[in-house]
């Protein structure tokens, strides 16, 4: 789940809440700014960021719970 943005922070990283299948707070990630989210893996999240000429590119953002913008 990610968390609400303020209009006036659309270039802020977004935070998304990590939750286990039975529903606990795992943690939170910090994701790139204008990341838009296509796919959600065990250790990746697959998405879409578009550069300041609007060039649109692929990016794949790893998971690791000891880094890569992970809060446990």
């Amino acid at each position: 789940m990610q968390r609400f943005l303020k209009p006036w922070e659309h270039d802020a990283a977004a935070v998304w809440l990590v939750f286990d299948p039975a529903g606990r707070l795992l943690g939170e990630v910090e994701m790139p700014a204008g990341l838009e989210v296509f796919e959600i893996g065990e250790d990746y999240v697959l998405g879409l960021v578009r550069d300041d000429l609007d060039v649109e590119r692929l990016m794949l953002h790893p998971l690791t719970a000891a880094g890569a913008g992970v809060t446990p």
